[in-house]
């Protein structure tokens, strides 16, 4: 059993450094344009969802980097209720979270650094791409435009 938590331990840790790793770089510039022709460029740095629909005739534009702040409400209730919240003994729930990041400063050496990485991804206030894994039947239809045309699959 000592093995089992050792190796749940070591998935939520590798877990939370992939979060907080560098992005690989990639040959791409602001202005370039991503197609189904060229996507192995950032194959690296989109989900499988994202490459997905640009195989399917999504095309993207590479911009620059532009930081992405919490919104107003969001950072106020961080600031107002984040002093409050505690991790259960076992890590597996928060106490007195109300709203915003439950642990926005965390000590680099803190011993449940993972965990506590792990709850501020679950509470954070945007979701990004892939937020459903699999999505059944969306392999059936062509991207065109803006919008997502599928076949009818002759079932209801």
């Amino acid at each position: 059993m000592k093995h089992a938590g050792v190796r749940v331990s070591l998935a939520v840790l590798f877990a939370a450094a992939a979060m907080v790793a560098p992005p690989a770089g990639a040959d791409v510039q602001p202005g370039d344009i991503i197609t189904k022709a060229n996507v192995d460029k950032v194959k690296d740095l989109i989900s499988p969802g994202v490459q997905w629909c640009v195989e399917h005739g999504l095309t993207m534009k590479i911009v620059p980097y532009k930081k992405i702040e919490w919104d107003k409400a969001y950072r106020e209730a961080t600031e107002k209720y984040s002093g409050q919240v505690k991790l259960a003994a076992d890590g597996r729930s928060v106490i007195g979270h109300v709203a915003g990041c439950p642990f926005p400063k965390i000590d680099p050496n803190d011993p449940q650094i993972a965990l506590k990485l792990m709850w501020n991804f679950n509470y954070k206030p945007y979701w990004t791409d892939d937020f459903v894994e699999k999505i059944n039947d969306a392999d059936t239809g062509q991207i065109t435009g803006s919008a997502v045309r599928c076949k009818s699959s002759g079932t209801s």
